[in-house]
């Protein structure tokens, strides 16, 4: 009898185990299910900065914050992408925030590259605002003159790398209008004329001026 109590009683213990394992078993993976890692800054980056693996670090965060919030939870729709602006350390990544490519940026219709003298290549970034001049022989006569005045830079450039710090610039990227760059596009074919930028002082800052000799020439 006392053998029969204490099988059943073994019994009752191992079935109130199990159940209270399967019971805790299946909250913590309930549990585990609410929550996802997502990838944040690791430090302040700057706008179009180019984003590394040590630039991230991770979180856990609701998944359902996550998903309504459209939050990157994949690192690799980051790493090696620029930033479309400034970002604080621990904030979120979203699409909005990236660039696939640094001309992929939406604020502006057209972005006109520009080659950089030497004798400005360690100066340039001082400077917020350029004149894009042109040297060459029209109709037998020597030609120097302003195409476009008070142009703005967009992008500091050494070869293929955007800049984020003060550093040798070899080409800048610049805002201008849509016929103006295909004017400049069409000029720059022509061997006998030379385009280059002249640096602005920002105490002469004005609207941006288009000089009619560019329809001239191209």
């Amino acid at each position: 009898m006392k053998f029969k109590i204490v099988l059943l009683s073994v019994i009752g213990v191992l079935l109130l185990g199990t159940l209270v394992y399967n019971i805790f078993f299946e909250n913590v993976q309930y549990v585990g299910d609410l929550y996802v890692s997502v990838p944040v800054a690791n430090n302040d980056l700057s706008k179009y900065a180019v984003v590394r693996e040590s630039n991230i670090k991770y979180v856990s965060v609701y998944k359902d914050f996550a998903e309504e919030n459209n939050l990157i939870m994949d690192s690799n729709l980051i790493i090696d992408k620029y930033l479309a602006g400034d970002k604080e350390e621990s904030s979120y990544f979203y699409l909005d925030d990236l660039l696939v490519n640094i001309y992929d940026s939406l604020e502006y219709e057209t972005l006109y590259n520009l080659a950089v003298p030497t004798e400005y290549q360690n100066i340039i970034y001082n400077y917020s605002y350029v004149d894009i001049w042109i040297d060459g022989v029209m109709d037998g006569l020597i030609v120097s003159a302003p195409l476009v005045s008070n142009v703005k830079i967009l992008y500091y450039r050494n070869n293929e790398t955007v800049l984020t710090e003060k550093a040798r610039v070899t080409d800048i990227i610049l805002d201008v209008p849509l016929d103006v760059n295909n004017a400049l596009a069409n000029i720059e074919n022509n061997t006998e004329y030379n385009i280059y930028p002249v640096v602005k002082s920002s105490k002469d800052i004005a609207d941006i001026e288009i000089n009619d000799i560019i329809y001239a020439i191209s």
